[in-house]
């Protein structure tokens, strides 16, 4: 604990240097202090930052004395002192901004019995105290006010000072008697002193922990016995866990109910407007007693290691119109459950294994005839009331990276083996050449709404590929990366950012009757407060030859950040540099990183325009340290027939650094290179240029359509 921590490593040293000591770690220790200890440091911000006294408002200062001194929950304060002692720090307030005479607005201390309301009384008819930093003397006046004698020692730590021991570990008993005082009510804050109480029951010396604790737990048995079951473990009635014992209910209204020894049998109406409420239909599949089922059905969340989630089982299982569900039953309790759809395919089943503690939950989906399936594994906890049901985490990114190998490659062995790979970030992944035609592209226009006669051919002239049929063509290599080891996250927690699409110049437009294949690699795995981002880019190609660049972004929502497995791959945009005086020549030629090239120095003289095309690679520390970086590339001179001339290489590396020092510097002296491409070389133009264009865009109630056109499978996008 922290006062232990700060005897053996500040308060055990010569008082003289205590102080630097406590100065070496002060951020350390405030945060140790409102984290862990019982009294909290006293300078915060309105935002919630530490700060000291003199960087506080004088409102600041008020609202925080609120928050400490007075047990909001219990409508009281700590002691009539503390209510005394805020009572003089608002007449002090007063007195520094009240410009003209006249009573105080304080008149009593009993107005503070309920402070809330006085105190915002009080800051708004001084808004000034909302923004003016305290006082100098105001600071020591404050401080005077927390060590007055004759009222309780303050609760909290107002400053670091040579008397930091004594603001610690004065008065720090009473609060394991009123743990509602401490910050949060958290018990592990407080130290408690073993009492006449506690020390009646001590009969034996270093006793351990274990058999303290033991004997609580059995002796808390005990008494309930005692006192419910006529001391009698047999009278106790048997649960399958702990909770409210469910109320019988009739079947809801237009659900076909029957039932055996051995099954119940619910089928619904094939009208949508017939189907239950979705609790009302859970309750039902539940049952009246508290079993795995009900407990799997019911419990609104779901533990995952550390973490608590909304519970997809009940998400998964709500009404759908024509739905037939059977629950297995033994010794009648629920064993199994199954549900089939309104075309009588399997949709999901749940079974609860041998061991009587795993369930796995099985969904399916069947994008191409052939059924796909998606295992996720639970525990029951029939011990733990509030969440009896956690989720087997060990694997589950594997397993749902599995289902979706099934349901968007045609193919998943392969993606099957790179799952269980562990190959380095920047691997590059390939799809196959599939063949285009008319028919898909046609679809796939109209599924995306663009319907411009270039992309859905009338009279049956040739079609032109949308830009946008470029990601139907990277889909295989696509999802090969998707399925890496490096992308290791819930893709169920996928959401696609960006899509970027540019023609590779020279190449003619996509159209039916090529051959399209793909490559894509990882070159981008960041992770932020919302996710990891993951970016994939490459190249659909025709005869080995790239005729479009794809760059495209994802995020896994809620990732957790892991900051060693993060790195990006980044092709710079270009830069130019022209050298306007011999300083900035001299500048240039000094840096470590600039190695100029054999023979080209004459090049390379004021007035030259530089063009540096490079490439970085990061990896990373933290969120804003790398732990290494590399850059390099060429730099080239514009020539006199305005040619580029290889004159130097960039070669930079960097450890435990904040960036590139090599783009920093040409950020900060340079400036980006103007470069322009047509969309295609035959210079035909979807949208006439000059002329007036509106796209239209409406979403449509199903992606089913998309899906089929684009090979997109994902059942999130089309399950109803």
């Amino acid at each position: 604990m922290l006062w232990k921590e700060l005897d053996d490593t500040v308060f055990s040293l010569p008082r003289d240097k205590r102080l630097p000591a406590l100065l070496a770690k002060k951020d350390y220790i405030i945060k140790r202090l409102n984290d862990d200890f019982q009294k909290p440091w006293f300078g915060q911000k309105a935002d919630g930052a530490p700060a000291d006294l003199e960087d506080m408002t004088y409102a600041e200062v008020a609202t925080r004395l609120l928050a400490v001194l007075y047990v909001t929950h219990q409508s009281r304060w700590i002691d009539v002192t503390m209510r005394n002692l805020v009572g003089d720090y608002l007449l002090r307030l007063e007195e520094r901004f009240s410009t003209s005479e006249g009573p105080a607005m304080l008149q009593s201390f009993d107005q503070l019995n309920e402070p809330f309301a006085q105190v915002e009384a009080v800051l708004d008819a001084y808004p000034e105290s909302r923004t003016q930093l305290l006082a100098t003397e105001d600071v020591q006046f404050f401080i005077n006010l927390c060590l007055r004698p004759g009222q309780k020692p303050v609760p909290f730590i107002p400053l670091m000072d040579k008397d930091f021991h004594i603001w610690f570990k004065k008065d720090s008993l009473w609060q394991a008697e009123d743990v509602d005082a401490v910050a949060g009510q958290d018990v592990g804050r407080v130290c408690i002193l073993q009492g006449p109480v506690a020390v009646r029951y001590a009969t034996k010396a270093n006793e351990p922990v274990k058999e303290i604790l033991d004997n609580i737990y059995h002796g808390q048995i005990a008494a309930l016995l005692a006192r419910y079951y006529d001391g009698d473990e047999a009278n106790v009635p048997a649960q399958g866990y702990l909770g409210d014992v469910p109320a019988a209910r009739a079947v809801p209204a237009h659900v076909a109910a029957e039932s055996t020894a051995g099954e119940r049998v619910y089928t619904l109406s094939a009208a949508a407007a017939q189907l239950p409420g979705d609790d009302e239909w859970l309750e039902t599949l539940a049952g009246s007693e508290l079993t795995w089922l009900r407990a799997l059905l019911m419990t609104p969340v779901v533990a995952q290691d550390r973490r608590y989630t909304s519970n997809v089982v009940r998400r998964v299982l709500r009404p759908r119109a024509g739905q037939t569900v059977r629950v297995a039953l033994e010794g009648g309790r629920p064993r199994a459950l199954a549900v089939t759809d309104a075309c009588g395919a399997r949709a999901l089943d749940i079974a609860l294994d041998g061991d009587e503690s795993t369930i796995r939950f099985n969904m399916y989906s069947a994008p191409r005839g052939s059924a796909c399936q998606l295992e996720l594994l639970f525990r029951y906890r029939a011990a733990m009331p509030y969440a009896p049901i956690h989720e087997v985490m060990e694997g589950r990114n594997e397993r749902i990276k599995r289902f979706y190998a099934q349901v968007w490659l045609a193919d998943s062995a392969e993606a099957t083996e790179i799952i269980a790979q562990a190959g380095p970030g920047g691997q590059v992944h390939r799809g196959r050449a599939a063949s285009t035609d008319q028919a898909s592209i046609r679809d796939f226009s109209h599924a995306i709404g663009n319907v411009a006669d270039g992309h859905a051919a009338a009279g049956g002239a040739s079609a032109v590929a949308p830009l946008d049929y470029a990601i139907r063509a990277f889909w295989p290599a696509l999802c090969k990366c998707l399925m890496s080891p490096v992308c290791d996250g819930d893709l169920t927690s996928l959401v696609h950012l960006s899509n970027e699409f540019r023609v590779v110049p020279g190449t003619l437009p996509m159209g039916p009757g090529q051959q399209l294949a793909s490559e894509a690699q990882i070159v981008e795995v960041t992770d932020g407060a919302s996710g990891r981002t993951i970016r994939v880019t490459g190249h659909v190609t025709r005869a080995g030859k790239p005729v479009v660049a794809v760059d495209t972004s994802f995020l896994f929502r809620g990732h957790a950040a892991e900051y060693g497995c993060n790195f990006k791959h980044a092709r710079e945009p270009p830069l130019e540099l022209v050298i306007a005086d011999t300083a900035q020549l001299a500048l240039l030629q000094s840096r470590e990183w600039f190695v100029p090239a054999e023979g080209a120095q004459p090049l390379v003289a004021v007035g030259t325009t530089l063009r540096f095309d490079l490439e970085s690679r990061y990896t990373y520390k933290s969120a804003t340290v790398h732990a290494h970086v590399m850059t390099c590339g060429a730099v080239l001179a514009r020539g006199p027939s305005a040619g580029w001339t290889r004159v130097a290489d960039v070669d930079y590396e960097g450890a435990d650094c904040y960036g590139s020092v090599v783009m920093r510097f040409l950020r900060r002296h340079g400036r980006p290179a103007g470069t322009r491409s047509q969309q295609f070389s035959s210079g035909r133009d979807l949208v006439p240029a000059g002329s007036a264009h509106m796209a239209a865009v409406r979403a449509p109630d199903n992606n089913q359509r998309y899906s089929d056109a684009s090979t997109d499978h994902n059942p999130i996008h089309t399950s109803v």
